[in-house]
């Protein structure tokens, strides 16, 4: 999970999700969390690696999915 608005973020994380054959979940930081919640339970994803700051990801979309489980 990372921002599209950062092309420095974005860039890193297609190359980890290559390795991990993952998808890449492009965040709006200012958007309702309830949409990256719906993605990850349709997709059935487990885990969440976050990349960049909170500038990036804010910390209350990374607590919204902590607090989820």
């Amino acid at each position: 999970m990372t921002t599209g608005e950062s092309f420095a973020d974005a860039l890193v994380s297609s190359g980890l999700a290559a390795m991990q054959n993952a998808p890449i979940q492009l965040l709006n930081p200012r958007n309702n969390s309830d949409n990256y919640m719906d993605f990850t339970n349709k997709e059935n994803i487990e885990e969440i690696i976050v990349l960049g700051g909170e500038r990036s990801v804010p910390e209350h979309i990374v607590d919204f999915f902590i607090n989820k489980k």
